[in-house]
């Protein structure tokens, strides 16, 4: 079959994919990105249009670039519906990237340099870049509506890409030059041959891809539904539930329970004593006064009546409720009357015990105040004008903070919590005695002496605190005179020792280097010496001695030679132990005095204080090396012949090459 025939063909089922593309996306719900595959397909049927046009009577940038562009173009809107289908992102560039560099290589080879291989081999080489990349959109990230149609659409597009290097390797390097398109040789024909195919299965793919994710959608909707079926069933076992524990609870309330209408009817009643129904004018004023209200509100709260009895009046409160919406011309209420006799009678006894204590607060001295279980004042006496400046109503609304100092504040605070803690643990609470410093408005502050009461009900819980508050500011003034005098006292004492041990300090170390200075070191020998002869224990020494160090301070500068003094002196002193005493001797000599140790453990030391030195480079200077001599104390010597035979084995070292240890003789 010739390649004419092939695109007619190639036209023909294009267009057929194309329309059956279309009526699924017009008449059957598709997903993001079906739309794409249809363009795709469109693309594919307008180039085997474009490809059966005369060339020889339309231009080659519409016969010859943008008919096989629109080959590219399908390949590049199939693998932005895939992504999107999936709901991966889409980048742009790429597209664009591939776009331009397609046309502008096919009016290169078109009109600048015309080459059919050229032209097959570049679009064949993009085609299979973009078929790579749908396959392995398809095969990454697969999502859980996917079946196996999309491994088999990454499949066709596996063979098109390998298919497409094949060509573009062979038709752009290897193939003679091509004759007309129409008159190719036989893989032209194979190759639009498979084109055919595979716009076949890729249409039928992404059809049965887009209908496997119905299928999960809908299934996904069916269970949610059956979820949510479950719920419903199990949210109506609970109202049922709900409703049986309500009807059990109102059974055994004993208060009055009541449905009536706005003028107060009676229609439901659940009650222990039917005799409250029947109310005195008076009563049955407020419980109409309060039907107005709940009628306007919703809801009412907190009126009460009483009844006469033979015992002395018995008093109740009203709660109303109103059923459902206020436009309702049969509204209803629920009335819930309770009999408050017993709180009436000991809210008029607290009442006149608190008349009793807030006379005996007002005409004391002292500040006394009350603190409730949550924190806040609840009361607090007149006094406290006088004392901080602020009036009664001011200091209940202040919070702790703006009471108390810092320091009292915490003192305050660590009291309260230890105070829950006990009464919750059902632990005797005790009381507070301690100082506290109050703020006052002027800025100042002012020092109380506080006493603390716990007040506990009979089950031991926290009912509140109850304190008293004393000025003892002229006493504490008193008191920190004293304190300050006291404390110039102990300062000035401590800025004494203080410069007596920088003097010690500056007369017994180095100012650069923290160690030990000669003067320090020569003092130390004289009782070494004393210890070693009494004891007859050894006793060595080290002297070290910085190769080339006049070189340092020359090339470098002698800020970076003391640092260089500062880093050697660290990192010997570091090696040492307690007892070792490390000395500046002068310049860039050093001197080591090793208690308890003979002339084999000394140059073993000094072997490893050599290497230590050499083996790290120093900051602006690099690797810095010393000379060490070794000299064992041998009594009756003098502390002098002992410091110029190890001077001697110092320069025996210098001597031999630098970077040396020699130990000296007897």
């Amino acid at each position: 079959m010739d390649t004419k025939t092939l695109i007619i063909a190639g036209l023909v089922v294009a267009l057929a994919v194309s329309f059956s593309m279309a009526m699924v996306f017009w008449t059957r719900r598709t997903y993001p990105g079906f739309g794409y595959w249809l363009a795709g397909s469109v693309c594919r049927a307008l180039s085997a249009a474009l490809f059966l046009l005369p060339r020889d009577q339309f231009p080659p940038w519409l016969t010859i670039v943008l008919a096989n562009y629109l080959l590219f173009a399908e390949l590049i809107l199939y693998l932005r519906g895939t992504l999107i289908f999936r709901g991966q992102p889409v980048r742009v560039r790429w597209d664009v990237a591939g776009s331009l560099i397609f046309l502008v290589a096919f009016f290169w080879f078109t009109y600048v340099e015309p080459s059919r291989n050229a032209r097959v081999g570049v679009g064949m080489f993009l085609i299979a870049i973009w078929s790579s990349r749908l396959c392995l959109a398809l095969l990454t990230r697969r999502p859980p509506y996917f079946g196996s149609f999309d491994r088999w659409q990454a499949g066709i597009w596996a063979v098109l890409t390998l298919f497409g290097l094949m060509r573009a390797i062979y038709v752009g390097i290897l193939a003679p030059p091509l004759p007309d398109y129409l008159t190719s040789p036989a893989y032209q024909s194979e190759w639009i041959l498979l084109l055919i195919l595979t716009s076949i299965l890729v249409t039928l793919s992404q059809v049965v891809m887009n209908i496997q994710r119905l299928e999960y959608d809908l299934r996904r909707t069916r269970e949610a539904l059956e979820e949510d079926v479950r719920e419903r069933e199990r949210i109506e076992g609970e109202l049922r539930a709900a409703k049986a524990r309500l009807e059990a609870t109102i059974n055994t309330l004993p208060d009055l329970l009541l449905r009536v209408d706005r003028e107060g009817r009676i229609r439901d009643c659940h009650s222990a004593d039917p005799g409250r129904l029947f109310l005195p004018p008076e009563a049955a004023r407020v419980v109409l006064a309060a039907l107005e209200e709940a009628e306007r509100k919703g809801y009412h709260r907190g009126a009460s009546y009483s009844l006469p009895t033979p015992q002395g009046p018995t008093w109740y409160e009203l709660s109303i409720a109103r059923l459902g919406e206020p436009t309702a011309d049969d509204g209803e209420y629920i009335m819930l009357i309770r009999d408050i006799t017993d709180r009436q009678l000991v809210e008029e006894q607290l009442r006149l015990s608190e008349e009793r204590h807030r006379l005996l607060a007002e005409n004391a001295l002292d500040v006394i105040w009350t603190l409730e279980p949550d924190g806040t004042l609840s009361y607090v006496s007149p006094v406290v004008e006088k004392l901080r400046g602020f009036t009664p109503a001011e200091a209940l609304r202040q919070a702790p903070e703006e009471v108390l100092t810092p320091a009292s504040l915490a003192n305050y605070r660590r009291y309260f919590q230890d105070v829950q803690t006990r009464a919750r643990s059902n632990l005797p609470l005790e009381p507070f005695r301690g100082e506290l410093e109050y703020r006052c408005r002027d800025g100042s502050t002012v020092w109380g002496d506080v006493m603390v009461y716990p007040q506990q009900d009979t089950d031991g819980t926290l009912r509140q605190l109850l304190g008293v508050s004393r000025d003892i500011s002229e006493r504490k003034r008193h008191e920190l005179e004293l304190r300050q005098a006291r404390d110039l006292t102990e300062q000035a004492n401590q800025a004494l020792q203080a410069a007596n041990a920088e003097l010690q300090r500056l007369a017994t170390t180095d100012t650069l280097t923290g160690v030990w200075n000669r003067r320090h070191f020569e003092q130390v020998v004289a009782a070494e010496i004393q210890r070693a002869g009494r004891y007859g224990e050894p006793l060595s020494l080290l002297l070290l001695d910085i190769d080339h160090f006049k070189a340092v301070n020359d090339t470098h500068g002698h800020l970076v030679g003391d640092q260089v003094l500062i880093g050697l002196s660290h990192r010997v002193r570091d090696h040492l132990r307690d007892v070792d005493i490390l000395a500046r001797w002068g310049g860039e000599e050093f001197v080591v005095m090793l208690p308890h140790c003979d002339a084999a453990q000394a140059q073993h030391l000094a072997e490893k204080l050599r290497a230590l030195i050499a083996a790290e480079p120093f900051p602006g200077v690099g690797q810095v090396t010393s000379s060490f001599g070794v000299a064992q104390f041998h009594p009756p010597e003098s502390a002098d012949a002992w410091l110029d035979r190890a001077d001697d084995a110092l320069y025996q070292a210098k001597a031999a090459g630098r970077n040396r240890i020699r130990v000296a003789g007897h």
